[in-house]
């Protein structure tokens, strides 16, 4: 009895902490206050090694921060398996056939997917920490891909704005050499436009980057 008490209450320590810092890092603005900052921790992990891999090249390749972002979805889902898993392995004589951890991994893994595979009956308390882990579950699943989504669009109205601007100001972007151009064209109204717009998308930008600085 006590094994199993202990079980739940790592269970749900674990679920707790990764739902926290999945939500302080995908819906709340701003950086993560969440005491597993995982996104943060593997960033500091995965840069160096990033970088030594790519040895003899400068920068860091765009696959780079994508990378982070899965890996993040990754282990908050593998922190969500480990934590319903040890609830579910704790309840599992409410399993009709009762389950031992590994099968009490396949339940709950089958539950966070929500594909349903085990073909094993759950009563009383272990119905309910199942269906927990398929709403969880699914709930990380629709931000990951709304954040994704967020970050891409972000990222082309940062890069749309690059492209316009090196068009008109040359490459690396000149502020003297933009009001030379406008100058020769005579065109005084455009150039008001021009940094009308480019305020605009810098206030845009320093929004979306403050908001999720990962």
């Amino acid at each position: 009895m006590i094994i199993q008490t202990v079980e739940i209450i790592a269970g749900i320590v674990l679920v707790v902490l990764a739902l926290r810092d999945v939500f302080d890092t995908v819906v709340v603005p701003g950086e993560s206050r969440g005491a597993l900052r995982v996104a943060r921790r593997l960033l500091a992990i995965m840069l160096p090694i990033w970088k030594w891999a790519r040895r003899g090249k400068s920068g860091v390749s765009t696959s780079f921060a994508p990378a982070i972002l899965m890996g993040s979805f990754l282990i908050w889902m593998v922190l969500l398996w480990l934590g319903f898993g040890l609830i579910a392995h704790a309840l599992g004589d409410w399993f009709v056939p009762p389950a031992d951890f590994q099968e009490a991994l396949f339940i709950v893994g089958s539950a966070l997917c929500t594909v349903g595979l085990s073909g094993i009956e759950a009563h009383g308390p272990a119905r309910w920490a199942l269906v927990l882990a398929g709403l969880s579950g699914l709930s990380v699943l629709t931000m990951a891909v709304t954040y994704l989504l967020q970050v891409q669009e972000g990222i082309s109205r940062r890069d749309a704005g690059i492209l316009k601007l090196t068009t008109a100001a040359g490459q690396p972007p000149s502020a003297l050499r933009l009001l030379e151009r406008y100058a020769d064209l005579d065109s005084p109204e455009e150039i008001r436009r021009v940094l009308y717009r480019g305020r605009d998308w810098c206030a845009t930008v320093l929004q979306s980057h403050a908001s999720h600085p990962r």
